[in-house]
């Protein structure tokens, strides 16, 4: 495909998908059926210009429950265009173009990883018709749709830097910067970016004391990047927060007696994002308190109930890979999906290609927070797109085989 040839296919991906989302979007925009949750409350507390607070169902004050960058984010989109049906379809248009974004950015990313056109081709395709999270991508509700975009960016940055014959200090800086900004949206970035730091060593083992150097540049920067979110913890909350305080809450939830493996049999009312009575005792103990209280309800579960908890986490590490689903056909192209992508991985490193060791990296890193947790389709989604791309490697093989025995 020409480079002109390829502009347009990227272009025709991009616009066919963001059709198709808009479409669904305007056709069932389900405005008010669902609540607010944590992000839009805690977006439209920005937009109100009371700054970053009261994630849950009362007011309970500033808080660390979420990373900032998204909130502020779609609490800007909320100043503009208010909280009601015109701001939530922005919120929801805007989610669909980072979506569109996605599909249409996968070609140009297979072709950085080296994969051939074909292969590329197909990925896109699959990724303008699977919708893998409903709401989180039509509706634009969490951070996932922008996390899956920062997710490609890291990858062509951690591309750029291996090919580099000499690592610089600006290339650090650079690096740094991205890393720390990612992370005010996602620790999950954070993670997979200290996995590409990680195995960034192997590519540099032969200057590996200037490699070193220039992780600790690198790192730097992405701890300047996080101090002006913990010194206003710090000052808010009395604590020093560097990333979110909601481990303990998130434990207590995946960790206690009739406690449910996944988001469709965990209701609702568990948490403080709509149980009044829980989130008035946030407000009344204090988030940090809160949920330092939930952490070691958690571990106690755990130390007297070991065997359960090692099924629990057992079944959150089988549902991030084989999901479940109310509508069965979605179900299964999950599933097919997760089997596709283990084959094309195992395609992708016999031929020592440099996507099979990124993708490999990724899979590594990102998910296991979400194997201790309880599973959500939204955990998965930023990295969805790394499955789509595997998987087109194993049709891309296929449809070489037989075209092949088409013409012998």
């Amino acid at each position: 495909m020409t480079n002109r040839g390829a502009l347009r296919f990227v272009l025709l991906i991009f616009f066919l998908a963001l059709a198709i989302r808009v479409a669904l979007l305007l056709l069932a925009p389900n405005f008010g059926l669902l609540p607010p949750m944590e992000m839009e409350r805690v977006a439209r507390s920005f937009a109100e210009g009371h700054g970053l607070a009261n994630p849950f169902a009362t007011p309970t004050g500033p808080t660390a429950h979420l990373l900032p960058l998204y909130p502020v984010v779609l609490g800007s989109i909320y100043k503009i265009w208010g909280t009601g049906s015109a701001g939530i379809l922005v919120q929801g248009l805007f989610s669909c173009l980072l979506a569109s974004l996605r599909c249409a950015f996968l070609y140009p990313l297979a072709r950085l990883l080296s994969l051939d056109s074909r292969t590329a081709a197909l990925a896109s395709i699959l990724s303008v018709l699977y919708i893998p999270a409903y709401a989180t991508e039509i509706r634009g509700t969490w951070d996932a749709p922008l996390t899956a975009v920062f997710l490609m960016g890291m990858v062509c940055l951690a591309i750029l830097i291996a090919r580099q014959p000499k690592l610089s200090v600006l290339s650090a800086i650079g690096c740094g910067l991205y890393i720390g900004v990612s992370a005010l949206l996602s620790a999950v970035l954070l993670a997979t970016a200290l996995g590409f730091m990680a195995a960034g060593a192997l590519r540099f083992r032969r200057n590996l004391r200037p490699y070193f150097a220039w992780c600790l540049v690198c790192g730097a920067i992405v701890i300047l990047c996080l101090t002006p979110w913990a010194l206003r913890n710090r000052q808010q909350l009395g604590k020093t927060i560097w990333l979110r305080s909601n481990f303990g809450f998130e434990l207590w939830q995946a960790y206690h007696e009739g406690a449910g493996i996944g988001a469709l049999d965990i209701s609702a009312q568990l948490g403080p994002a709509l149980n009044v009575e829980i989130s008035n005792r946030v407000a009344r103990v204090g988030e940090v308190a809160f949920q330092a209280s939930m952490q070691r309800d958690a571990v106690d579960w755990i130390r007297t109930n070991p065997a359960k908890a090692a099924k629990l986490f057992a079944a959150h590490t089988i549902y991030f890979w084989f999901p479940p689903g109310q509508w069965l056909p979605l179900q299964l192209a999950r599933r097919l999906l997760t089997v596709l992508a283990w084959a094309g991985l195992w395609i992708l490193i016999a031929r020592r290609s440099p996507a099979g060791y990124i993708l490999a990296i990724i899979w590594i890193a990102f998910p296991p927070i979400y194997y201790v947790v309880y599973w959500s389709s939204r955990y998965r989604y930023p990295m969805e797109w790394t499955l789509l791309l595997a998987a087109a490697v194993v049709l891309s093989a296929l449809w070489s085989r037989y075209a092949r025995a088409e013409n012998p």
